[in-house]
C-alpha cells in the first residue's frame, strides 16, 4: 500500500543534486529515477530520519541500518511544516 509519494533530489556523494522521486510503503521506502527503481530500503532496515532545523531548508536524510544514508531535498516545501 503506497503511503507517500512525492519528487525529491538525491545528493549524490559528490554534492550533485539528482531527481528522484521518493514512494514510501507499509513494506519499504523506493528511489525511481526515469521510471527505473535506482534504491530499495526495506522499513526494517530503517534506522531513522533526520530533518534539517533551519527553515530555509528543505532538506532530509534517511537512515538507513548496516549502509550509507540518503541526503535528500525536497522539491516542494511540504516537509517544513
Amino acid at each position: 500500500m503506497v503511503l507517500f509519494s512525492a519528487n525529491v533530489f538525491k545528493w549524490s556523494r559528490f554534492l550533485i543534486k539528482q531527481e528522484r522521486t521518493v514512494v514510501v510503503t507499509n513494506l519499504a521506502i523506493y528511489s525511481f529515477h526515469k521510471k527505473m527503481m535506482r534504491r530499495h530500503i526495506e522499513i526494517q532496515n530503517l534506522a531513522g530520519l533526520t530533518k534539517s532545523l533551519n527553515e530555509k531548508s528543505s532538506e532530509f536524510v534517511i537512515h538507513v541500518k548496516e549502509t550509507y544514508d540518503y541526503r535528500m531535498e525536497s522539491s516542494t516545501r511540504d516537509l517544513r511544516e
